[in-house]
């Protein structure tokens, strides 16, 4: 049994860099050029950044990188390339122009002592793969067609939203006065459909079929619920040339249909609307299991149906709670844990930023190296347990580590990546918020991570390589720290890469 690995960030500073912690200005000339994108074939500069006494027994050549590390044995890699706990900069162009500031901000880098690189492919799973997932997560129930609303249910859905209109109309805000109008479109709208709906007790339980079919969106897909049980289980697959996806889950039967798990993250926005009959709480553990055994939950359930779990970590863990809208009701406290988990290489994992692969400009071109490429985007693997195991999993675009092409490769030092961010900042600030900047909006960065991404090779749709990146986050304008990267530096050779081409 595999025992779990956390990421768990930790901030540090050298007493050599501190230097860095005063604050800096730049002034850049305004960029004429697009953004430099990686366009050397990912590999060789591997090969030539792999540090001499490497486990692969190759002596790459890292005389282009001042981050090659060798005779500095007993430091973590971060004291090796100099990282400061946070650093500061403010950057404006010589023409006028927005300005980009870096104030104290974080530098996240994790627990290692070397970086390396890999090949990663695209694993769909088989057909086998798949359902012995599915077998494992109902535990062999019978799955069923998705049943139709029902007569009855659509008539407790508008009882339910009538039930909300007058409450509105006796005691609401002006703000939720003007929900009526909508609520009452809704209404009409399932009225139109009850006289063409089925009742009850005139459902048929179709079993649902193992084979492929075509959905509405044109994707193959697998669709099937149980809901007999004290649990309800939801079966759910689809898969094209550019996509695989599975997504199961289950929840007991007595439970609202309104009801559904959710991160302080994601209720963020959501909750303004909610009576006072529930405040979310996620101070208040209210499950029996820790995150460590929730992560061993999802990794055990992983390697019980056949899914190698070696080069897995847990990214983010966040506590989940129940809410339902409807109701305007929340668990008094969270009842298990959201774990996102992502390949990784030695101890360094995959930066989760939520960027897609794009092969798209800003102005929806499609630059010729990318006609016909088919946008595989990145893999994202999200499992939630609860007191009663895993109640959710959502895979998609599945990857497999294949080979580790390098456990060591030499690193650019701290100095020079900083350079190389302050140098290209403009630019990628034009890249990231084309609006933004032509409006000369000022942009307050707000974190650098160290981390590995997903790179494209050359002429091959369904190969990549993991390699070492730094990435810098901006705050948005409304005060919150974005989770789109702004910039991505490739640690080896400081080329800027684009993470909406993969390259």
């Amino acid at each position: 049994m595999k025992k779990h690995r956390i990421f768990r960030p930790r901030r540090f500073f050298a007493a050599l860099m501190a230097g860095t912690s005063v604050f800096l200005a730049a002034c850049q000339p305004t960029p004429e050029t697009e953004i430099i994108s990686q366009k050397e074939d990912i590999q060789d500069v591997i090969q030539d950044y792999t540090q001499a006494g490497d486990a692969s027994g190759d002596t790459g050549d890292a005389s282009g990188s001042s981050g090659d590390t060798s005779g500095q044995q007993g430091q973590t890699l971060a004291q090796r390339l100099g990282v400061p706990e946070s650093i500061s900069f403010e950057i404006t162009s010589e023409n006028g122009g927005p300005s980009i500031t870096a104030d104290h901000i974080p530098v996240e880098f994790p627990q290692a002592d070397r970086a390396g690189a890999a090949t990663v492919v695209r694993a769909d799973l088989t057909d086998e793969q798949l359902w012995t997932l599915v077998d494992g997560f109902t535990q062999g129930v019978q799955l069923y067609e998705p049943m139709p609303s029902t007569k009855e249910d659509l008539q407790e859905n508008i009882e339910q939203m009538q039930e909300e209109i007058n409450a509105i109309r006796e005691s609401g805000s002006e703000e939720e006065q003007g929900q009526i109008s909508e609520l009452e479109e809704m209404i009409r709208f399932r009225q139109s459909f009850i006289e063409s709906a089925p009742s009850r007790d005139s459902l048929e339980y179709i079993p649902m079929s193992r084979e492929w079919e075509i959905d509405e969106s044109g994707m193959e897909s697998i669709n099937g619920q149980n809901n007999q049980g004290d649990m309800t289980y939801s079966v759910y697959a689809s898969k094209d040339a550019s996509a695989y996806t599975v997504s199961l889950r289950k929840e007991e039967t007595s439970i609202s249909k309104d009801a559904s798990l959710w991160t302080e993250t994601a209720l963020q926005g959501m909750t303004g609307g909610m009576a006072a009959k529930g405040k979310p709480s996620f101070e208040n553990k209210i499950c029996a299991c820790t995150d460590e055994e929730a992560v061993q939950t999802a990794l055990d359930f992983l390697s019980e149906q056949g899914i190698a779990t070696e080069d897995l970590m847990a990214r983010k863990i966040e506590p989940v709670i129940w809410c339902d809208f409807n109701q305007e009701t929340v668990s008094e406290g969270y009842v298990g844990y959201k774990i996102d988990l992502c390949r990784s290489v030695g101890d360094i994992l995959q930066t989760f930023t939520d960027d897609h692969i794009w092969y798209m400009d800003i102005n929806g071109e499609v630059a010729p190296e990318n006609e016909g490429r088919l946008p595989y985007d990145y893999e994202s693997l999200t499992i939630t347990v609860t007191d009663d195991g895993i109640v959710d999993f959502y895979w998609t675009n599945p990857m497999e580590i294949t080979q580790v092409l390098s456990e060591d490769v030499a690193l650019k030092s701290f100095d020079e990546i900083q350079k190389i961010m302050e140098q290209h900042a403009l630019m990628a600030y034009e890249s990231y918020s084309l609006d933004s900047y032509e409006n000369e909006i000022p942009l307050k960065l707000g974190k650098v991570t160290f981390g590995m991404m997903r790179v494209q090779n050359p002429d091959s749709d369904g190969e990549y390589t993991l390699v070492p990146v730094w990435d810098v986050f901006a705050y948005l304008s409304d005060g919150t720290l974005s989770a789109s990267s702004m910039m991505t530096i490739n640690a080896m050779d400081g080329s800027i890469i684009s993470r909406n081409t993969g390259y």
